[in-house]
């Protein structure tokens, strides 16, 4: 409130603000197209929209965060902004795999995404996912460290994040060759290991990769 002016929609009342204000404020030839809180009793009638809001929500969920609350019940009385969701934090461990063909080109080894969902059919290094925060919502555990952005992740060990990769790069092999592998090649084995994640935001889940 108060970051722009509204006016109706004529054009005299972008040529005369000074009217437009006077309609806001005074109610003098109210427009049925101007928002609710230029209404001459606008902000006295959302204000107490809001508190009614807040009290029968309050009575409902007794429980529920006040702040939350006073979010959701000030954005369905007036068109702010809603409160944003939590982004879901992922833990993601990724393969970076090249060799070269008989002409010595390289070749970087990619999967595609599934069909659904974010991303979909997108091609992409090898990942597998060792953390996600809904595990920890589910289980009503608390988050433990900071990754590089700031965002409190546990930390997954190098040790539990190459198992789960190496059963990962199993699979993914395992399907491409003609007979079933036994194990991984000796240079998908012993890649070198990258000790600095990197963050990557989306709208609504934050992947640290390792």
């Amino acid at each position: 409130i108060g970051a722009s002016m509204c006016f109706g929609s004529s054009p005299d009342d972008r040529i005369l603000p000074s009217l437009s204000t006077e309609v806001a404020v005074n109610g003098k030839g109210g427009k049925a197209n101007q928002c609710r809180l230029c209404d001459c009793d606008g902000v006295f009638s959302v204000f107490f929209d809001i508190t009614d809001r807040i009290n029968a929500a309050s009575a409902a969920t007794p429980n529920a965060k006040p702040d939350d609350l006073a979010a959701i019940s000030g954005h369905a009385a007036m068109p702010t902004a809603p409160p944003k969701k939590a982004k879901r934090e992922e833990l993601l461990a990724v393969a970076v795999l090249k060799s070269q063909t008989a002409d010595n080109e390289d070749c970087w080894l990619m999967v595609k995404r599934p069909s659904k969902g974010l991303l979909a059919g997108q091609w992409e290094f090898p990942a597998v996912c060792v953390y996600t925060s809904s595990d920890e919502k589910k289980n009503g555990k608390e988050k433990a460290t900071l990754n590089s952005s700031g965002t409190a992740v546990p930390f997954v060990d190098e040790t539990t994040r190459a198992k789960a990769l190496d059963e990962y790069l199993l699979k993914v092999l395992s399907s491409e060759a003609k007979s079933p592998l036994n194990g991984l090649p000796p240079g998908v084995a012993k890649r070198a290991n990258v000790n600095e994640s990197i963050v990557h935001i989306f709208s609504h889940v934050s992947h640290t990769m390792w």
